[in-house]
């Protein structure tokens, strides 16, 4: 696989990247990607919960090895921040999940930039492995379902722990944030802490395991909230999940405490019916209750300091320690006000960012991941891409967006079909697809050439894209 690559003049002084030994000895380019993770733009006191929870430490990698899946990134790092833009760096997921195929080279010639499988023994080795590997992931499947099921009943005391801590820490409580950076830190701890049952619940999902059943897992927290929307009750969700939001990961966006607005007018994202992923779904709901009382005392410190909503452009470590909070905050805001959007993927190379460059040439068939329903289907474009352009999706629509987003599946009571040039299998939106049978494509390289109003045709069976000419609408 190659592409073109131009260069791209960007503020690197804000970005997070710590080079992966690796690409460092071997001049390697690195590879980032966006994916549904990746909210637009993101301050760094929510830099730092995706930091750690995507660390070599966290609860994405720590599951992954300790059921064999992968090895740990070793001086590395596999979420880096440019100008507040979140990326996955695709080289440390090809060397350390183990499962990812044959490994591969990440090369720059002629302004071209390479991927291709490495001529070496390893792969041979790889190739030739291929059928113990498979008993080895029957060994892993077997041992995941033990571990899934003892994973069940940790969840069940967590959750006990979260709502009292919760009842602890609420609005009325405030007595007990005394120590608001302390506070803050310990939400910061537990709320990446949930998301260890949010990974395993996603692991079974994929590999089928059966689970348990647990009224903390039957009892899912998104269907409520879909059935007080549908029936009008903001006022109930306001005190009943006034911690959530429709961006909870994001404590600078306000909580359904502060602000409704938004779901009273778009709506809320659909719940999923599978039981892992009901699993998946609550553990965010304990997470955003942690993340919400770090969001309270923040404010409360912002107003105690001046800082006001400058606050969530430093993280919890700065504000225990920094002098100068005012001047760093209000320099990355200007950064973070400067770049609203940047390409879904971007080369780094000897401190410089390169962006891939669309084909030059005007196509009218496509080719694209489908991972959702097999159906053939046809509509206009729409291209959705902020909270904004929800409006714009009538009924008969083909959603077209940089980064399939959770949100998104608010809107799939009126589309008949999704392309996006991010995303991946266990995503929300694409889950709901397939549940939905809606035709869901990812990895489309070519989203820029797909316009307001065009009418295109999506084969689910072979991936396709077409245009269709005025006189085949």
């Amino acid at each position: 696989m190659e592409f073109e690559i131009m260069s791209l003049k960007l503020d690197a002084s804000n970005t997070s990247l710590f080079i992966d030994e690796h690409s460092k000895s071997d001049n390697t380019p690195l590879l980032l990607s966006k994916n549904e993770n990746s909210i637009q733009a993101l301050k760094h006191m929510t830099q730092e919960f995706f930091e750690r929870v995507f660390s070599p430490s966290g609860p994405y990698w720590t599951i992954y090895s300790d059921l064999g899946f992968a090895s740990i990134p070793t001086k590395s790092t596999y979420v880096i921040f440019v100008n507040g833009q979140m990326y996955f760096v695709k080289n440390i997921e090809n060397r350390y999940l183990n499962n990812v195929g044959p490994e591969k080279s990440f090369e720059i010639l002629n302004n071209m930039f390479i991927i291709k499988r490495k001529p070496n023994f390893q792969n041979l080795l790889l190739s030739l492995s291929a059928p113990f590997d498979a008993i080895h992931q029957v060994k892993r499947k077997i041992e995941l379902g033990f571990m899934a099921n003892e994973y069940i009943k940790k969840f069940e005391d967590f959750k006990e722990q979260t709502l009292s801590y919760q009842n602890q820490h609420s609005l009325n409580n405030k007595t007990n944030m005394k120590d608001l950076i302390k506070t803050a830190n310990e939400c910061l701890d537990l709320a990446v802490e949930s998301l260890i049952y949010s990974n395993m619940a996603s692991l079974s999902y994929n590999l089928k395991i059966k689970l348990r059943k647990s009224d903390s897992i039957s009892d899912c927290e998104s269907e409520k909230i879909n059935h007080l929307v549908k029936q009008g009750d903001f006022k109930t969700i306001q005190k009943s999940f006034g911690f959530y939001s429709l961006w909870p990961y994001d404590i600078s966006k306000p909580r359904f405490r502060e602000d409704t607005k938004d779901i009273q007018k778009y709506g809320f994202p659909e719940s999923p019916r599978n039981y892992a992923l009901k699993w998946r779904e609550n553990a965010k709901y304990l997470c955003a209750r942690y993340l919400d009382i770090q969001r309270l005392a923040l404010q409360q410190f912002g107003k105690q300091t001046g800082l006001g909503e400058y606050v969530f452009f430093l993280t919890t470590r700065e504000l225990e320690r920094s002098k100068y909070l005012t001047r760093i905050s209000k320099q990355r805001k200007a950064i973070f006000d400067k770049y609203t959007d940047l390409p879904a993927k971007l080369v780094y190379f000897k401190g410089k960012y390169y962006e891939p460059k669309d084909s030059a040439v005007e196509s009218t068939t496509f080719q694209a991941m489908n991972v959702a329903s097999k159906k053939t289907v046809s509509g206009p474009v729409v291209n959705i891409n902020s909270l904004s352009d929800y409006e714009k999706c009538k009924d008969g629509s083909i959603i077209v967006s940089k980064t399939l987003s959770p949100n998104i599946s608010i809107l799939f009571k009126n589309a008949i079909g999704v392309i996006a040039e991010n995303g991946g299998v266990l995503s929300h939106s694409a889950v709901i697809a397939r549940e939905q049978d809606i035709p869901c494509l990812i990895q489309a390289d070519f989203i820029s050439q797909l316009h307001d109003g065009e009418v295109i045709e999506i084969n689910g069976k072979t991936g396709r894209v077409r245009k269709l000419e005025k006189n085949n609408q």
